[in-house]
């Protein structure tokens, strides 16, 4: 199974979904890891959230110009995954 980037359709959305996708996309799928490891294997959207307000203001505003392109160009998960 391949990853695929797309963004978030669900409660992991905020503006665009951008980084709830890049946390589901960094996630590692249970298929991957054990039943004992799941939980630590996901990634929280928050903490993508935090990390990439923090490069944005350490890059002077240009990641805000990349996230409104990822936005632009990605897909929408799928409602019916």
């Amino acid at each position: 199974m391949t990853k695929v980037f797309k963004r978030s359709r669900s409660g992991n959305r905020f503006l665009g979904g951008v980084c709830g996708g890049l946390a589901k996309y960094w996630s590692e799928t249970p298929e991957e890891v054990s039943i004992e490891t799941t939980t630590l294997a996901e990634v929280d959207p928050t903490w993508v959230r935090l990390g990439w307000a923090t490069i944005t203001l350490l890059t002077g505003g240009f990641m805000v110009f990349v996230y409104l392109t990822l936005w632009i160009i990605t897909s929408k998960e799928s409602k019916y995954n």
